[in-house]
């Protein structure tokens, strides 16, 4: 589509949409991101050796798992805009896998391991305008929500939505902005609080620097970054064709089928993890995951004056930091099972329609610190399952979940 011909959003309606549909990318890009830099060697032990190939890997992890830290924020802005003209939180979104052409640029929904291949799907959806790949988002059997050529043209008619309006900015930014998540509550202080068209028109900059690039500095956006790990992955892989610097993790592990994402939609895309302590472990992750959403769901809603969320802050980032990351790691070091070879599984970031925002901030808190004894109890039982070095992570999980319950109970 071109310029003259890209969607327009006239209404709030119509923008509020297109946020919501803007979440849910960012949302899912970075779980895609999440699951590559996982599935990512890290150990000598893993046939890396000391040398130039362990330093790459471990340099490859790192810069994928920051593009991905970078990616919820941009989710956090997205809720501010959304938010700023009377929105609520969006962390809803389809399970993977999805066919192509639900989201621009029409490309596939995938949890796949790192690879030249994934790489180039990264690229496509970081792509500044115009250099989109193709997919098959006019197939008129998929539901797509927009027609973009690219996320970047997205974002650009988002932005051109806010420019031109005909509502006045009293009328159209209706929300508290007290409400939103600002700067000095993340680790990133640039995020912006939007209350007018400026601070709007600011927000989608932000987004869209950040992930395609100025002109002026694309190699440190998100696709300068993954073009360049592109380069230095065919460089390595010429110099030593033996080079394999992913596990041999599995496409889109599922512990189970969905209503929105079955073998009979996604064909030969979906993998049903078949070993049954493998997915314990994948539950056990599943219900960090859920809680993670249900902690993220309040911390976007903001505006909390009982002491919630300080609390549940706390809750996002260390269950990011110390129970999806570690969890992640483990699940692609574990078997997939009969069927399926020397294959592994992978964190398969599976949600469910009833994780939705917990209104009243004193029950979130009561019900997000049972959920997370609950898990608490799970890993502590399936470390029992696991050999010693796997056992160990299950144990650290159980742990910190322990610990962040029990931080919840204390908030007065």
């Amino acid at each position: 589509m071109s310029n003259d011909e890209q969607e327009l959003f006239t209404t709030r309606a119509q923008l509020a949409d297109a946020l919501a549909v803007a979440c849910e990318l960012e949302h899912g890009l970075s779980l895609q991101y999440l699951f590559a830099a996982f599935s990512v060697k890290k150990e000598a032990d893993e046939g890396l050796g000391l040398g130039e190939h362990l330093t790459a890997c471990r340099r490859w992890a790192g810069e994928i798992f920051f593009i991905a830290a970078q990616e919820m924020l941009h989710l956090a802005q997205a809720s501010n805009l959304l938010l700023a003209i009377g929105g609520a939180p969006h962390l809803a979104r389809p399970n993977f896998p999805q066919p192509a052409g639900i989201y621009p640029p029409g490309l596939g929904w995938d949890l796949t391991a790192f690879s030249s291949s994934t790489l180039e799907r990264f690229i496509a959806y970081e792509s500044p305008a115009g250099l989109a790949a193709s997919g098959s988002g006019d197939d008129p059997v998929v539901p797509t929500r927009l027609t973009h050529a690219s996320v970047a043209e997205m974002y650009a008619a988002i932005a051109s939505a806010f420019r031109t309006m005909e509502i006045p900015d009293s009328d159209l930014f209706i929300g508290d902005p007290d409400h939103q998540i600002i700067g000095a509550m993340v680790d990133f202080p640039q995020l912006v609080k939007v209350v007018d068209r400026a601070t709007a028109q600011q927000a989608v900059e932000l987004i869209m620097v950040q992930g395609e690039g100025s002109p002026a500095d694309r190699p440190d956006s998100h696709f300068g970054v993954f073009s360049a790990i592109q380069r230095q992955l065919a460089q390595l892989t010429a110099a030593d064709p033996t080079f394999r610097p992913a596990r041999p993790v599995a496409d889109n592990p599922l512990s189970g089928a969905h209503p929105d994402c079955n073998p009979d939609q996604a064909g030969a895309g979906l993998n049903l993890i078949a070993d049954p302590t493998t997915i314990r472990v994948q539950d056990i992750f599943t219900s960090a995951y859920d809680v993670l959403l249900l902690s993220l769901f309040r911390f976007f809603a903001g505006g909390s004056t009982d002491g919630t969320a300080p609390a549940v802050k706390r809750v996002v980032f260390e269950l990011m930091m110390n129970v999806v990351r570690p969890l992640g790691d483990l699940l692609t070091r574990l078997p997939m099972g009969e069927g399926y070879g020397v294959l592994t599984a992978g964190p398969s970031f599976e949600t469910f329609p009833e994780i939705e925002l917990l209104p009243h901030g004193a029950a979130a808190r009561v019900l997000i610190a049972e959920r997370l004894a609950a898990t608490q109890a799970d890993a502590i039982e399936v470390s029992a399952l696991l050999d010693r070095r796997h056992a160990a992570v299950l144990v650290s999980v159980a742990d910190r979940l322990g610990d962040l319950a029990r931080s919840l109970r204390a908030v007065s």
